[in-house]
């Protein structure tokens, strides 16, 4: 009997893949996710604290975090977001640029607007 459950949370590095063309970013998955029906938890590392709050805004991602972060308070976070979360409350609503790169990267210039954008994962080396 072949019994499929969808995960509870995804938990997914910012910098996946930086050697492939165009690069892999967990916000490209995350927002994949919600596209093709996931309604867990999704949960972004970056290694740049200044990339959370942009990170947090997107529709796609619950929690964003930077890399090495206290795992309890993750933890904690990602509990309270399991607990309040109604089955496909964040969805992704297609307000980004189209290229996967993040809704809060689309019509800014600033480098804040370019959390989810590969040169964001470039300039910040991946510490795990």
């Amino acid at each position: 009997q072949n019994i499929k459950r969808q995960a509870d949370i995804a938990v997914l590095d910012q910098c996946i893949d930086m050697a492939t063309d165009p690069p892999l970013l967990g916000t490209d998955l995350a927002k994949e996710l919600r596209m093709r029906g996931f309604t867990g938890v999704t949960c972004i590392l970056t290694g740049s604290a200044d990339h959370v709050d942009c990170l947090m805004s997107l529709p796609f991602v619950n929690v964003a975090e930077v890399k090495g972060c206290d795992m309890r308070k993750l933890a904690q976070q990602l509990k309270a977001h399991l607990q309040k979360q109604p089955k496909g409350s964040k969805s992704c609503g297609g307000g980004g640029s189209g290229s996967g790169d993040g809704c809060c990267c689309s019509g800014g210039s600033s480098a804040s607007s370019t959390c989810g954008t590969a040169a964001s994962c470039q300039m910040v080396p991946s510490k795990l």
